[in-house]
Formats: structure tokens, sequence, C-alpha cells
């Protein structure tokens, strides 16, 4: 179950719905402008800016909750961290060997707290575990029609005739998967079985969908 909040960021520009779910996950959906960016550069730019919000949400969801671990989140880190969400090289955010986000955590485990980015066109997703001993993935996508969708609709073991909004549904969660849990054969992930699994509100013409798995 999803319940809609702010965590004090519910005035930032382009803010469009930020949501806790039970299993001790947070999620946030941001539009940057009218833009509908697809050069590389441009894609670059989104990636930064997603960086930016999930350290932001980071901080904010330790601040505002009473319920939350507090000490779980670190204020501080080299100037080489990616999330500098308060331009001070400060960020909590940073990126294991695999390239997975990860919100540092300073409790007396040490445990660092997952985190997962997603950004299509002009919408930013950014989604982070509140508790340690569980995955999040989340993954959206601009559901556009002059993609091959017959073709990239069998390599998600789907059937060719799917739908548009079948296909792209079925490519976010296979991508939320991935990112939830590094597993890439999408039969190999028939065998995962998700704590929770959320299809976030987003803008018209977009899918997505969020995955959260045990360690």
């Amino acid at each position: 179950m999803a319940t809609s909040t702010t965590f004090g960021i519910g005035n930032l520009t382009g803010m469009t719905h930020c949501s806790a779910l039970d299993e001790g996950v947070v999620y946030a959906i941001r539009t940057h402008g009218s833009e509908l960016p697809t050069a590389r550069s441009s894609r670059r730019e989104m990636s930064a800016l997603a960086y930016e919000f999930l350290g932001l949400l980071a901080r904010k969801v330790i601040s505002e909750s009473a319920d939350l671990p507090r000490a779980g989140i670190q204020d501080a880190g080299p100037h080489n961290d990616i999330g500098h969400d308060l331009g001070d090289g400060q960020g909590p955010v940073f990126k294991d060997a695999d390239g997975r986000p990860w919100v540092r955590g300073t409790g007396r485990d040490g445990a660092n707290l997952s985190a997962s980015i997603s950004h299509s066109r002009h919408v930013i997703a950014v989604a982070l575990a509140t508790r340690p001993g569980i995955s999040v993935g989340i993954d959206i996508e601009y559901k556009d029609a002059r993609r091959p969708v017959a073709d990239m609709a069998e390599q998600l073991l789907l059937p060719r005739s799917a739908s548009l909004d079948g296909f792209y549904q079925a490519w976010c969660r296979y991508e939320a998967v991935f990112k939830a849990t590094g597993i890439i054969d999408p039969q190999a992930q028939k065998r995962v079985s998700p704590i929770e699994e959320h299809v976030p509100k987003l803008p018209a013409g977009f899918a997505g969908h969020l995955v959260v798995t045990a360690f």
C-alpha cells in the first residue's frame, strides 16, 4: 500500500508525486520543464539531476519522519561523490562497482540503503529503501509507439501481439527487477518473488514499475 506524502519537498518545481510504501520504501516523481531530451548530453544532464534529486530525497525523508532511522543517512562524503543536492560536495549518494546507487548508512551496523533512479524524456523517478535488508528498483519509460515493440516484446518473453501499454509495463517491470536484483535473464527473473510491487503515479504517456526484494 502507498501513502501520499511530501517529506518537505512538495514545493519543488516540477514535483508531481511522493509516496511511502508499507515495506519501507519511498519514491518520488519530478518533471523537468517541458523539454523532451534525446541528445546524449541531455540524457547525461537528466541523470545528474536524478542523482541530485535522490540525494535531496534521502536527506528530507530522514529529517521529516520520526518513524525512520534518522541515523541511517550520512550527511558527508568526499568531493567525488554524486548526489550533491545542496551543491556543497557533501552528498550522501554513491555508486557501487556495478553502477548501482546507494545511500550511505551510519547506524550501528553501518548498512547502506538501497536506492534506484530512472528518467525518461523530461520525467525523473527516484526510490529509496528506508531500512537495510531490502533492495529497490524503479523504472519509467515514455511509451513511444515508434519503437519495434513486436521484436522487443519477444525479448521479454511476451507475444509479438503485445499491446503498447502491456509491453511498456512489462519492460518497466523487467528493468525494475534487474535494478533490484542484478538478474538480467527474463526467464530467471520469473523465479524472483518481490516482497512488494507498485505502479507509480506518472504523467500521461508514461509507464513505470517499482519492485522491492529482500537481500
